[in-house]
């Protein structure tokens, strides 16, 4: 099954991305692409729909009651929640693998453009 981007007629988007979760290392992985290949940034990008999701079905009132549920620093939490932002075309590329080896989970927590056009400018290649 491919990822799966559709905008529905209200202007609502719905991403869907199939994803299996595997023990490694006694750790719980997200593994979402045929080879098992998962990248940090992946990751990210699934455990940012993950609390936003908890945030929206009221399990948490925000993200600095997540952030205490979780043990982490709220900063941590706003940062990584940043990514929910993204244009459906940034979710498919990094979903897919397709995006320059400067794009990282730093990079994009640090600064994310609102505009969708000025993130996808991100992927095109510099030089």
């Amino acid at each position: 099954m491919k990822s799966e981007i559709e905008i529905a007629g209200n202007g609502n988007i719905r991403i869907h991305i199939p994803a299996v979760l595997r023990c490694h290392g006694g750790q719980k992985r997200i593994v979402t692409r045929e080879d098992g290949v998962e990248t940090p940034l992946l990751t990210q990008l699934a455990r940012a729909w993950a609390w936003q999701r908890a945030i929206d079905e009221g399990r948490y009132a925000n993200g600095s009651d997540l952030a205490k549920a979780l043990g982490v620093d709220p900063s941590l939490v706003s940062r990584t929640m940043r990514l929910t932002r993204l244009s459906p075309a940034m979710v498919h590329r990094i979903v897919t693998g397709d995006y320059p080896e400067t794009l990282s989970c730093t990079s994009l927590r640090e600064t994310i453009p609102l505009d969708w056009r000025e993130q996808e400018a991100l992927l095109q290649p510099k030089g």
